[in-house]
């Protein structure tokens, strides 16, 4: 199965999974041209250095390998379901965003716990939108 193949979509790598592991066929990096990862999370750090030496890899490998990456698909537990509930909140609120003020109009369906979350989220995404 490939991850991206060159010239689909302007790709400028071409990874797909073998029986050896995954693999960075043409690899402009590598001077034998071709490298192998064991994880998916090894190539994705692979193709971010793809990106940073200015090759173009396309969005879905990298998605395609974070969802090969072993481990949890959803939240487990109370601590793990305010952060679920918080991140909701900041989705319905960024509508909601004028003049650098943040408000909800709906507090009920989540915790207090969880608002102050994304008030705190909030307040930190504003000071970086403010220094950039």
């Amino acid at each position: 199965m490939s991850y991206c193949r060159f010239g689909w979509d302007g790709s400028e790598v071409y990874v797909y999974e073998s029986s050896e592991g995954i693999e960075c066929c043409g690899c402009h990096l590598y001077p034998d041209d071709h490298v192998v990862f064991e994880t998916p999370e090894a190539m994705i750090g692979h193709l971010v250095e793809h990106r940073k030496a200015g090759f173009f890899v396309p969005e879905y490998a990298i998605t395609g390998l974070w969802d090969d990456v072993e481990g949890a698909r959803e939240p487990e537990g109370e601590e793990d379901k305010v952060f679920v509930d918080a991140k909701e909140m900041m989705n319905d609120a960024r509508a909601h965003v004028e003049v650098g003020m943040f408000f909800l109009d709906n507090p009920d369906p989540v915790s207090e716990e969880a608002r102050e979350w994304v008030l705190k989220f909030k307040k930190h995404e504003l000071a970086m939108e403010r220094k950039a």
